[in-house]
């Protein structure tokens, strides 16, 4: 490509030249020509001007002619750079990974680049023309007004919509189009999706809040294990002194709650406390058993029975117990709200199948309609009342077990709710 356009240059130069060489030789020429018929042959005066006349009118065409053709070389030259330059910068808009677009005063869209349809899925020919409130999914954080507030630069995050329906959350920076005249015509932005960067830092913010809970859990723990166990001590006492068999089923039923308040702090230390990926063989019925223990203290799960049957038979897993802990938590703890005023149970079943294991955690619910099938893993996509969720359970969970080579579906359960099915290879390993 160099090289053509090395050899282009050198005969577009030996034409300027050869040129150039015919207009000076032509004049000089006819300079001549008037100073040989005038002063060294001494024509008359009458046929001096009309050679005057004739060859000046001769010579200001070729000028004319020679300033056309220059003029228009010279468009032509620029045209093609502005062209090439144009076609330059619009390749590089295109091919940006961050979504670019621009829309008028009224809010129509006017441009829309590759990086767009990546993030948000429509189609040039799809979006152009059409008003920027259909990608607004939230105008708590981009609110309609911004497009009536003038023109001013401006750096957010805001929640825009997928073309399938989901919720995307990007980066926006914007500044004001200006016309000639330097009054605003429409605004551009600069859109990026940052869903993982709010996901690691959310998850970076419930890693150091387990962290706290676990240095607070384990000091609690040894300030309430000192005086249960002086309690326990007591009430063993009692009990053997005492031949009052009422005082001896009362001092057993103090000690089942006992027990109770142990466990219940003993779980909470090993769920919470903070450690690094601990990479060890774990049985998931264990898991699954834990996990079920442990929100059975909540006071969603008091009215809530969990009916539980689980493959003994399955193998362990190579994997951090701690993550498939808080998967299995986070599907119950969505069951249970899920069940809400209608349902009162939770079905958890494991077994092995093809190579692999399944969990199934069921409720009795409304269930998941199957146009959200495929967005409720996404981050920050929730159908709960605001307050209620985040939308980053389902997709951490999610994370978790795509990083065991596995798979979380939903589906709809036979009577009404939803099914989430857990496939895990028998040899995954994180």
């Amino acid at each position: 490509m160099k090289i053509e356009f090395l050899k282009y240059r050198k005969s577009r130069l030996w034409f300027t030249v050869i040129v150039h060489l015919i207009l000076i030789v032509g004049f000089s020429l006819m300079v001549w020509e008037l100073f040989a018929l005038d002063f060294l042959r001494g024509i008359d005066t009458k046929s001096i001007h009309y050679l005057y006349i004739s060859r000046g009118i001769f010579s200001s065409l070729l000028l004319a002619i020679y300033a056309f053709w220059f003029i228009y070389r010279n468009r032509l030259r620029f045209e093609s750079r502005l062209a090439a330059s144009e076609e330059q910068y619009r390749a590089i808009i295109d091919n940006s990974s961050d979504g670019i677009i621009s829309f008028n005063l009224d809010g129509i869209i006017q441009s829309w680049n590759r990086g767009a349809e990546a993030i948000l899925g429509w189609k040039e020919a799809e979006i152009i023309g059409r008003p920027i409130s259909i990608l607004i999914a939230d105008t708590d954080t981009y609110p309609l007004s911004r497009l009536d507030d003038g023109f001013e630069k401006g750096y957010f995050d805001a929640n825009f919509r997928h073309k399938k329906g989901r919720i995307v959350r990007v980066s926006v920076a914007e500044q004001p189009v200006l016309n000639l005249k330097g009054e605003p015509v429409g605004r551009s932005e600069i859109i990026r999706d940052v869903t993982q960067r709010d996901l690691q830092e959310a998850q970076m913010r419930h890693s150091e809040k387990l962290a706290t809970i676990g240095h607070l859990t384990a000091g609690l723990a040894h300030e309430i294990g000192n005086p249960l166990t002086a309690i326990s001590s007591l009430v063993q006492l009692i009990r053997r002194k005492s031949s009052d068999e009422w005082i001896i089923q009362n001092l057993e039923k103090v000690m089942n709650h006992i027990q109770r308040i142990s466990k219940i702090v003993r779980e909470m230390v090993d769920f919470s406390r903070p450690s690094k990926a601990n990479l060890q063989k774990t049985n998931i019925n264990e898991s699954i058993r834990s996990a079920v223990g442990i929100f059975r203290y909540d006071v969603r799960a008091k009215e809530t029975e969990f009916i539980m049957n689980l493959d003994m038979s399955l193998p362990d897993i190579i994997c951090d117990p701690d993550q498939i802990h808080q998967v299995i938590l986070n599907i119950i703890i969505n069951a249970v709200d899920a069940n809400g005023e209608i349902g009162k149970r939770v079905w958890i079943e494991t077994r092995q199948k093809n190579g692999t294991f399944k969990i199934e955690i069921s409720d009795e619910g409304p269930g998941v309609p199957k146009d959200l099938h495929s967005v409720i893993f996404e981050p920050f996509y929730t159908t709960k009342a605001v307050g209620k969720g985040t939308g980053l359970g389902l997709s951490v969970s999610h994370g978790i077990i795509r990083n065991l080579n596995g798979m979380i579906d939903v589906a709809e359960r036979p009577g009404g709710g939803a099914i989430f099915i857990i496939t895990i290879p028998n040899k995954g390993e994180i």
